[in-house]
């Protein structure tokens, strides 16, 4: 203590020292983990809000004249050939996959088949989603008008590798068989 009373430039130093060292830990243990908090507060936020865009968008769309039954409304896929109405389909389940959230890794033909004596022109998509959205763009798929048929629907847990998202509820790997019934203006229906 004398070495203290004897220096007071020292004794200031250490003063000012404990004072940080006070402020410092104080800022660790209460302000680093309400920030941590607010971050992860802010983010389920923002994913709750893309949910609800995502519910808006699906009751907007079953509003919309193509959604709702109409007996005017074809109930068959038509158009110049095949690979034309084939490239409609792809166009509508991008649309669907990109407003409910479905990243789409692919999408290839694979072949028709005929049911109920309609020629059909067949689809396999897989993608990756979470759990609600895989749900949202399916149910899109089941109103949709000409009608869109799934003959298997295959769902895996999306692997994960290093840094999961904890926001992420249930992230999905998708692969969907789906058929549509057509009628195509070509005389050999290639």
């Amino acid at each position: 203590m004398k070495a203290l009373k004897q220096r007071p430039h020292l004794s200031r130093v250490l003063a000012v020292t404990l004072l940080l060292s006070f402020a410092f830990a104080t800022i660790i243990v209460g302000i680093v983990p309400l920030q941590k908090e607010l971050s992860e507060k802010q983010d389920q936020i923002l994913r709750l809000r893309d949910q609800i865009g995502r519910f808006e968008s699906a009751v907007s769309e079953g509003n919309t004249p193509h959604q709702t039954y109409s007996p005017q409304q074809p109930e068959v896929w038509s158009g110049r050939s095949n690979a034309i109405i084939a490239a409609q389909l792809q166009e509508i389940l991008q649309r669907s996959a990109s407003i409910n959230n479905i990243a789409i890794a692919s999408i290839l033909p694979i072949s028709g088949k005929v049911i109920d004596g309609f020629e059909t022109i067949g689809l396999r998509l897989e993608g990756d989603g979470e759990i609600g959205a895989v749900r949202d763009f399916l149910s899109s798929l089941e109103v949709h008008r000409p009608y869109i048929f799934l003959s298997a629907v295959e769902l895996r847990p999306k692997p994960t590798y290093g840094y999961q998202n904890p926001n992420e509820l249930l992230p999905l790997t998708v692969r969907i068989d789906l058929y549509i019934a057509s009628e195509s203006e070509e005389p050999n229906n290639a």
